[in-house]
């Protein structure tokens, strides 16, 4: 019951606090470092993205292996680093009529007539079925708009 610092955890690794200070290690194992690295914290695949405390943004040749030797470019990734699902954040490089990270459709025409938008108005409002309220909540039911009933 009342073993000094050094306990092990369920995984039997070693907690004794005071011995490691900075550079604890992630889920995935890896030592962050965190106290000497100023902006290279870990990617989501736990590979660090800047191993020495470099700008962030400049631009490395491509290639380059980092101090643990592995490589951190694949072929020349865009700025904005991978998301966990590893999509690029970036909305230039989506195809068509994806949504952006706010849940906007990046190119409102191509969606389907009359799907509402997160904000729940609908996007085209001529096409909506008779009776129903326009995005100002003025009824088009006397409007001669297209009826197909």
């Amino acid at each position: 019951e009342s073993q000094p610092k050094g306990d092990l955890n369920p995984r039997g690794i070693s907690t004794q606090v005071e011995s490691r200070h900075k550079g604890d290690l992630n889920p995935r194992g890896v030592s962050t470092q965190g106290g000497s690295q100023p902006k290279g914290n870990l990617n989501p695949r736990g590979i660090s993205t800047q191993g020495e405390s470099r700008p962030q943004g400049e631009s490395r040749p491509k290639g380059e292996l980092n101090p643990r030797g592995i490589s951190t470019q694949r072929e020349s990734q865009p700025k904005g680093d991978l998301n966990p699902r590893g999509i690029s954040a970036q909305a230039k490089s989506r195809p068509k009529g994806n949504l952006d990270p706010r849940g906007n459709s990046t190119q409102g025409e191509s969606r389907p007539k009359g799907n509402l938008n997160p904000r729940g108005i609908s996007t085209q409002g001529e096409s909506r079925p008779k009776g129903n309220l326009d995005p100002r909540g003025i009824s088009t039911k006397n409007m001669l708009s297209l009826c197909f009933c």
